[in-house]
Formats: structure tokens, sequence, C-alpha cells
């Protein structure tokens, strides 16, 4: 659910000023999603879907400042039969640095779409909240972030791959870590039904879940699309697979996670539509 404001101005020669506000809501209690929690617990977060500005050219491609979401998200997560939506069905579930991961303070530069390709790249100078001062001998305390990716779409073919990276300040050890993620990802549309493959790798950790030296996994999915009547049914499997040190956690987290997923969604009109899903997972 979400509401926002969105607009381009032309500004001659084929440049246009470009902005997108854009918050997310829970329609069972209207309260704010994506929101961001000071020190005192306020949330202090408006817009947490989306807060940019930018310019964008036809011959050049498009430059964005602010909150947004990253490469990955944006190339890796529209190869989802679902869409990265739909609860734990999308393929977030598995592919964390796909899960529509936003960062604040960032700058962000996607290329036109050349014959089916576009290439994007981003840098957050802090990628969750305010960014801090840096000062003189103090270690730096935010959290930069790398966010990379190509993808190609040309009539019935998608594909795309992304790297992220994240070095975040560990006030326990008084010093930053590193996380990375690359992921791989296609589908081709037989027009009586689309395939749907991804494969990724995490190093020391999810993103979103903090640094954890040598906890790597390998991330699958394999999924389909196809029309029934006027609506579409969606189907997915993922495994979160551990390797390494990350096998030897005694909780749940060292197993293999299995995400089995079918949903079905059909149009009422233009502008609304029903749809339907159920999601089962082993060792979430």
């Amino acid at each position: 659910n979400r509401w926002g404001l969105k607009g381009s101005e032309d500004l001659g020669n084929g440049l246009r000023a470009v902005f997108v506000l854009e918050s997310g809501f829970d329609l069972g209690n209207g309260m704010s999603g994506q929101s961001y929690k000071d020190d005192e617990g306020k949330s202090t977060r408006l817009f947490g879907r989306q807060a940019t500005l930018g310019l964008a050219g036809d011959s050049w491609g498009q430059l964005d400042l602010g909150r947004q979401t990253n490469i990955a998200s944006k190339y890796v997560g529209s190869i989802d039969p679902f869409s990265t939506g739909f609860g734990q069905a999308g393929m977030g579930s598995t592919f964390a640095s796909a899960d529509t991961l936003r960062y604040d303070n960032m700058v962000m530069y996607q290329t036109p779409n050349f014959s089916g390709f576009q290439f994007g790249v981003g840098y957050s100078f802090q990628s969750d909240g305010p960014q801090a001062a840096k000062v003189k001998g103090q270690k730096d305390t935010n959290t930069n972030a790398i966010t990379t990716g190509l993808r190609y779409a040309n009539g019935p073919v998608a594909l795309a791959l992304s790297y992220d990276q994240q070095r975040a300040y560990d006030a326990f050890a008084n010093k930053k870590h590193t996380q990375k993620n690359w992921n791989v990802a296609g589908a081709y549309d037989f027009e009586v039904v689309k395939l749907h493959a991804a494969f990724g790798q995490d190093y020391d950790g999810k993103f979103g879940d903090g640094y954890n030296k040598k906890h790597n996994y390998n991330n699958y999915m394999v999924g389909l699309s196809a029309p029934v009547g006027a609506g579409n049914v969606l189907a997915s499997w993922q495994m979160d697979q551990p390797r390494k040190e990350a096998k030897k956690q005694g909780d749940v987290g060292g197993k293999k996670q299995h995400v089995y997923s079918l949903g079905y969604t059909h149009p009422l009109s233009k502008r609304t539509n029903v749809y339907a899903s159920g999601s089962y997972a082993k060792n979430r």
C-alpha cells in the first residue's frame, strides 16, 4: 500500500527535472511503513518508500539523489514471478539484497536503454538514517553501500546481473565490516508459460541481518507464470543453502531453507485486481 507525489519538468534540450516522494502504509491500521526510529524511539521518516530528486535525459540516462531501492531490487527483483511482493512468496525471502532493499543518502545513475541493455550504479554515504559527521581521530560510523548491475530485456528474453556491498561500523570491535552479495537471474516467455530462474551468493551474513563472518549462503529460485483466463497463475520454489561456517549454526539458520509458493491474480478492471496466494517455508 502506498501513496505519494511524483513529477517531471521539461528543462529543454531533452533534459527533465524529476522527483518522487512516496510513502508506504498499513491498510489495516493506517500506520506508516518503512519508518526509521531515532535514539528516542520516534519515527522520523515520512517518505519511507522513496524520496528522490533527479535529472533525466533521453540520450544520457537518469541521475537520482536520495532514498531509493538498490539496483538488485530493480533489476533482479523484476525477474521474480511474484515481483518480490505477496509477502513470503516473493524472492526476497531468500534473496535479501533484492528484497526491495532501500538505501538512504544515495546517488544513483542509470543509463538509457540501448537495444535492450541498461546499466546502473549507486553509492550510499549512509544507508540507514541521517549521515554522521566524520570527526578527526574517531571512526567513521556511517554504513556505506555500493550497488551496481546490468539488465537486458528484448522480446521474450529478460536477464539481470547485480552486485552489492555494505561496509558497516561495529561499535564493539571499533572497526568496519564488509558484506557482499551478487545475483544473476533470467526469464523466458513462451507465451503459454513464462519461466523464471535466479542464483546468488551472500558473503559474511545476509543483508539486513548484520555482519556474521564466514556465514555464506547460496540462493536459488525457480518459478513460472502462466495466463489462465484473464488472470495469471504464479508459482516458485526457493532455497537458501548455508555454506562453510554457516552450516555449523545450532539454530535453524544452519539448515537449508525451502520456500514453496503458489498464487493467482485476476483483473477486475484497468485499476483493480483480486489475488490470492499461499506460501510454505521449511526452516524459515
